[in-house]
């Protein structure tokens, strides 16, 4: 009996162990699913940048600043809300409107040749390096597109600081190593690559996913590198941008290069040769009307963010009855000369300043003898390269917001609110791109970082050892250029059996599957500090923008009020009070003189 009880008590342990165990596995399955889960999350953001900065610019500012001066009053937080809020709504939509403008400009242009210009998602400058290839591998009427994709592919050089060649040479010789940052791909991984982009059949002008992701795998695989990238055409004209791009840009230029043939093979069949354009003449109608989408396609951005803060403003005097400054409670409008005048000047100052960034040399557009090239700069960088828009779009469509915001500031607290939160705002958001998360990399991995060392040369004196310090020159690896060529070392495809392109979750899944092998270990762990990277830029633009900003500008905002004497500020109350005693004293006049008269009947 003893015996048997024994047995049960020891089988219900070893049952109850065995449940411990299953449940500690599936606690670290859900655990290891989240983080990959999360990987898959940031990579995104951060292969996006502009979908990356509308993210941090939503849960880092608008929502911390909304909450904060909300406890100023419930029509602060409103109008903070609806100000913040609609400038991220705005600029998040402005690569739709582009599409659609990009289809009322091009019409006609379209029906003419056979094409699709609005899908077709190019600058001037790649225009012309994507079409030079096209001459190239065109003759009688067809592309060959194998030799256009492995020439395309073969003339690209990628940016990685990271290989041992590089170090190596680095540390003894800055200037000779910057001569090998940029390197090309094999002959092998450009031949696989083209005949991989003509399983690519499709009518549409987008690269299809699946072979898009296996191109890219291809590619990172061997050079480690994706998100800078120069690709050079025969006349050397060289372009810089992120492998997708110039893959989904070669495939789309190439598109309307076909499309076009046919037309034209219809046009000669009917008669109608004297209206086939020369290749010439198709480029150069193409980069007329990618100006043309450009300036139509931002001007209902711009519209619409210089209008905000006045309508804004509008809606809380409705809402309020008061046009004051909503910071201070009671407050009314500056309406002095000097006032007006001053804010805008700040306001052109501070705009003109923002959008002069998107210059290679800014002070071009303050000189007489370069604004005119400098404005030509400007439109050339604000024309689209895809649905979502470009960070170049961004600036311009801030800064013009921003000129709008300070036009509209009520007084001086105001417009030192604005001034402040929305100059830091612009230069962490755009400018400074993330400097806290380079700092994470170099102190953590700095094999997340790619960053061309200077030599004793250029970095002489104080300013240019800041201007080309890794802060300002430095270019974070994405999560693909850390994974991919794990992936390929490995051995592990990017497909699965039924010819699916497995998600980025599960590769990283399948990275960790080998954990125990070194190369897995190597790219687990730069996985891991670039997901902390990018979650310190976002804390910190949380904390100092979203909470430290907003709480400094209400704190000054505080000392300022207090400091002046009553007179230099009277609010609504105040002069409701100094209402209030005229009529009192009125009152009690009146009332004097009644009683005289009364005591002299």
């Amino acid at each position: 009996m003893i015996s048997r009880f024994n047995t049960i008590t020891q089988a219900q342990t070893l049952t109850n162990k065995k449940q411990n165990n299953n449940n500690k596995q599936n606690l670290h399955l859900n655990f290891s699913g989240a983080i990959e889960l999360g990987t898959a999350a940031l990579n995104s953001l951060n292969t996006n940048p502009a979908v990356g900065a509308c993210f941090l610019d939503f849960f880092s500012m608008v929502l911390p600043r909304t909450a904060i001066d909300a406890t100023r009053g419930f029509d602060a937080g409103v109008e903070t809300g609806f100000r913040e809020s609609s400038g991220t709504i705005n600029h998040a939509m402005a690569g739709i409107v582009g599409l659609g403008a990009g289809w009322l400009v091009s019409e006609a242009f379209n029906k003419a040749n056979g094409v699709k210009a609005q899908f077709l998602f190019t600058d001037d400058k790649a225009i012309d390096v994507f079409s030079s290839f096209i001459g190239k591998h065109k003759a009688d009427n067809v592309i060959n597109s194998e030799e256009y994709f492995y020439d395309m592919f073969k003339n690209m050089k990628f940016l990685n600081t990271t290989t041992d060649e590089y170090k190596r040479l680095a540390s003894v010789n800055p200037k000779e190593a910057q001569e090998i940052a940029y390197t090309a791909m094999s002959d092998e991984t450009a031949r696989q690559a083209a005949v991989k982009m003509l399983e690519a059949n499709t009518d549409k002008y987008k690269t299809p996913n699946s072979i898009l992701q296996e191109v890219k795998a291809i590619i990172i695989g061997e050079k480690g590198s994706g998100e800078v990238v120069k690709l050079t055409d025969l006349q050397g004209r060289a372009i810089e941008d992120t492998l997708e791009n110039h893959i989904k840009n070669g495939f789309s230029v190439k598109k309307a290069f076909t499309d076009k043939i046919k037309k034209d093979i219809e046009k000669l069949n009917t008669n109608k040769a004297k209206e086939i354009l020369t290749d010439a003449e198709f480029v150069s109608k193409i980069k007329g009307l990618k100006k043309y989408t450009a300036a139509a396609g931002l001007a209902v951005p711009v519209a619409i963010g210089m209008s905000t803060q006045p309508f804004n403003r509008y809606l809380t005097k409705k809402r309020t009855g008061s046009d004051g400054f909503v910071g201070v409670e009671g407050r009314e409008p500056d309406k002095s000369f000097g006032f007006k005048i001053g804010k805008t000047i700040l306001g052109l100052a501070l705009g003109s300043a923002m959008i002069s960034t998107i210059l290679k040399n800014p002070a071009e557009l303050y000189k007489p003898n370069t604004v005119k090239k400098a404005l030509k700069e400007i439109g050339s960088a604000l024309q689209y390269k895809g649905l979502v828009p470009t960070i170049n779009q961004f600036k311009f469509i801030y800064g013009m917001t921003i000129m709008s915001r300070l036009f509209a500031v009520r007084d001086k607290n105001e417009m030192r609110e604005s001034t402040i939160k929305d100059s830091l705002g612009f230069a962490n958001w755009l400018i400074l791109g993330g400097f806290v998360s380079k700092i994470v990399a170099k102190i953590f991995n700095k094999d997340t970082l790619n960053y061309i060392k200077p030599d004793a040369k250029e970095n002489k004196g104080f300013w240019n050892k800041v201007k080309n310090s890794y802060i300002f020159k430095g270019r974070e690896k994405s999560h693909e250029e850390i994974l991919f060529p794990a992936l390929k070392e490995l051995g592990i495809k990017v497909k699965d059996e039924a010819g699916n392109v497995l998600p980025f979750k599960k590769l990283v899944k399948a990275v960790k599957e080998q954990e125990q092998n070194p190369i897995a270990q190597k790219a687990l762990q730069q996985l891991k500090v670039k997901n902390y990277q990018q979650l310190a830029g976002y804390l910190y633009s949380g904390l100092v923008l979203g909470i430290g900003i907003t709480k400094l500008n209400i704190a000054i905002t505080k000392l300022c009020e207090k400091n002046k004497k009553p007179s230099e500020h009277p609010t609504v109350s105040d002069k409701m009070k100094v209402s209030n005693e005229f009529i009192i004293r009125s009152a009690q006049n009146e009332s004097k003189t009644f009683g005289s008269f009364l005591n002299s009947i």
